[in-house]
């Protein structure tokens, strides 16, 4: 008797410092209550067959410590039941039992432990005039057990354990082996949720954290946080922060690549200015004299005024581009392009939105024989009566340039166009 106390007191100092080891601020507590039932089957020096299976029930109280420790406290009513001889005795037990069971894995929703602990019970006993009245004793037991995850707040408990009772007189004939018995049951456990799980509070963002995704954030379907959920979310966090660095170094190199090519737009936009100046700077320049007083111009200086005015005119100084172009056509109206220095001052014109002056000059380029400029007239001319509102004038240039240029590169253009202005989707 001495001696069972003595390992029921080493066990319950075990578990108690357990629990207190395995507490801290970051544990999962949860309080849930539950009832269960089952049976249980006295083990003693009766044949097997004399120990009738007998029932039990009861309610018990469950507590968290931390994700691998947990305290259960039991009371109820259970039997156990003797019969030899033929000669049945039933202990009827009222027992208070506390455990401690200690989680050694998780599989999903599955998580098995294994178990020990004490209870001391009332009971009294049928058919037995040795022991009339009630009387109270105890156990030590351990087992093993399983906690099966239905919903957050919703589990089943299975148990299977081995009781070692103090004395041996429960099935009817005291030898020295003491008696003892073995009890399965299964429970469901309903948890109490503190509020502030429920309603999470608001989080102010630190600078340098990541916040997670809802997808991230959601809770698992588990009852209680273990430490491989905290494991898995580490390395979920961790692998968010590596992609976050990924997509910031290389929208860095795309910034970079725009900076570059900002600066190399910049450079050019400084040549072309620079250009304009120098090109400004020559309007007075003996070239530009002897076209102004209507001589000719050698084939080299033709070429060299052509591509200046051809300049401003890209540099959107459409008036001094006509200008140019309309000094050439003085100085040599029989060059092989002066119908294209007749085109781009239509061009020059259009650019100026001074669209009548702009049809004159296209007009004038269908009078030059030698040009290949005609369907390009043509088609800007169609679009100068558009802007001006006039569709059946439009209609007519482009008609003009699919009869009579069909091998042109405006042709496509041209029908769309052509299309558009016979069904008035053009003003």
């Amino acid at each position: 008797m001495n001696g069972k106390k003595i390992v029921l007191l080493v066990l319950m100092f075990f578990f108690v410092s357990q629990a207190v080891a395995t507490i801290n601020e970051n544990s999962p507590r949860k309080f849930g209550i539950g009832v269960d039932g089952g049976a249980q089957k006295l083990i003693a020096d009766i044949s097997i067959k004399d120990a009738p299976v007998a029932p039990t029930f009861g309610v018990y109280g469950i507590f968290h410590l931390s994700p691998k420790f947990t305290l259960q406290l039991r009371t109820g009513y259970g039997q156990l039941k003797a019969q030899p001889w033929g000669f049945l005795s039933t202990t009827k037990m009222i027992p208070l039992e506390l455990s401690g069971q200690y989680r050694i894995a998780k599989s999903g929703r599955w998580a098995p432990f294994v178990s020990f602990g004490a209870n001391v019970f009332s009971f009294t006993q049928t058919n037995n005039p040795s022991n009339p009245g009630r009387y109270f004793d105890g156990s030590v037991f351990g087992g093993l057990g399983t906690n099966l995850t239905i919903t957050p707040q919703y589990s089943l408990l299975l148990t299977a354990s081995y009781h070692f009772l103090t004395t041996n007189q429960f099935d009817l004939w005291e030898r020295s082996f003491p008696d003892a018995y073995v009890s399965a049951r299964a429970g469901i456990t309903y948890y109490f949720q503190r509020k502030a799980t429920l309603e999470k509070k608001p989080y102010e963002l630190i600078p340098g954290e990541v916040i997670a995704t809802r997808e991230q954030a959601a809770p698992t379907p588990s009852s209680t946080k273990t430490e491989d959920d905290v494991y898995l979310r580490v390395i979920e966090l961790k692998s968010n922060v590596d992609q976050l660095k990924s997509m910031l170094e290389k929208k860095n190199s795309e910034l970079e690549e725009l900076r570059v090519m900002i600066k190399l737009k910049e450079d050019k936009i400084a040549s072309l200015e620079q250009q304009i100046a120098q090109l400004k700077s020559t309007t007075s320049s003996p070239s530009r004299l002897s076209v102004g007083k209507k001589q000719g111009v050698t084939s080299s200086q033709f070429k060299k005024i052509y591509n200046r005015a051809l300049n401003k005119f890209y540099a959107r100084n459409y008036a001094a581009a006509i200008e140019d172009f309309s000094a050439l056509l003085t100085a040599n109206p029989n060059h092989r392009l002066a119908g294209n220095c007749q085109y781009w001052i239509g061009e020059s014109y259009f650019g100026m939105k001074q669209y009548q002056k702009a049809i004159a000059a296209f007009e004038k380029v269908l009078s030059f024989r030698r040009t290949y400029k005609k369907d390009d007239a043509l088609l800007m001319l169609g679009i100068c009566y558009l802007r001006l509102g006039q569709n059946k004038q439009a209609g007519k240039m482009f008609e003009k340039l699919l009869s009579e240029y069909s091998d042109s590169e405006y042709v496509a253009k041209a029908r769309r166009l052509l299309k558009k202005t016979r069904t008035g989707t053009i003003s």
